[in-house]
């Protein structure tokens, strides 16, 4: 069957934010009231339980002096916290400083708001990614990917590379490693049955109700044989057909195939 333009563009359309919901469900998602922590099924990833020195420090390799920085990092709170470094980062979670040179006193840069988006999965590709932040007319962002490492008690950042996305927006990448990044089995009120779940349980243990009481009661009280003891057995057949007239209107936006349209009047 051949469809209409339009009917193929809404197929479209809809295919697509049909499965951008479902990879967003495969990544960590934000705990609302904990900052800085995530969870995936039954693995709670949470920096603020590790004991993680504060600020993490990291440094750019150049053989250029004129790119030499240096990285400070407070991965779960502002840099301001326990002390302040300079009144630029004091509304940053990332800061980066460069190396004095000549004459040229050191600069501090934001390079990364206390907000924190998450994508990805512990133990694969996880990152935590950071606000950009409006700087002498450029934007600058960060992430951070968390890599699990049991054998190293104490976490260590590395500093990855400096993206410039264009003439406005650079991206700073990092990565941080230790057992803190380790996920560890998530036991609290998350792991209890969502309502969802609640309503799904009842809707299949109705549905057997349903079935196995329509079918005794046609079996034995209207003496019905073959599918006919089935309870709405009209029904339940054209249900399929039902179905795929629904998806196919729901496809195509409501737009009728070519072979579907009204034919042309014939002429008097």
């Amino acid at each position: 069957m051949a469809w209409s333009k339009s009917g193929s563009r809404c197929t479209w359309i809809i295919s697509i934010i049909f499965f951008s919901n479902v990879l967003e469900t495969w990544s960590c998602i934000g705990i609302p009231d904990n900052h800085c922590a995530c969870v995936y099924n039954d693995l709670l990833i949470d920096l603020n339980v590790g004991d993680i020195p504060v600020p993490l420090v990291a440094s750019s390799n150049s053989s250029d002096s004129k790119d030499l920085y240096t990285y400070y990092v407070n991965p779960c709170k502002l840099l301001l916290e326990p002390t302040s470094l300079d009144v630029n980062c004091d509304k940053s979670s990332l800061c980066q400083k460069d190396v004095p040179y000549d004459d040229k006193s050191s600069q501090w840069y934001p390079i990364g708001s206390y907000t924190i988006e998450y994508t990805g999965v512990p133990n694969r590709d996880l990152q935590f990614h950071y606000g950009s932040q409006l700087f002498e007319g450029v934007y600058r962002g960060s992430v951070i990917n968390i890599v699990c490492d049991e054998d190293q008690p104490v976490e260590t950042l590395t500093f990855d590379g400096e993206h410039k996305l264009n003439e406005e927006v650079t991206e700073f990448s990092f990565t941080l490693r230790g057992d803190a990044c380790c996920p560890i089995k998530h036991g609290g009120p998350n792991t209890a049955l969502s309502a969802g779940s609640i309503l799904l349980i009842l809707f299949f243990v109705l549905l057997v109700v349903y079935f196995c009481g329509g079918m005794l009661f046609n079996k034995i009280g209207r003496g019905y044989t073959g599918v006919e003891i089935i309870p709405n057995y009209e029904f339940w057949s054209d249900l399929p057909k039902l179905v795929m007239d629904g998806w196919k209107f729901t496809i195509t936006c409501g737009c009728r195939s070519t072979e579907e349209s009204d034919p042309a009047y014939d002429n008097i």
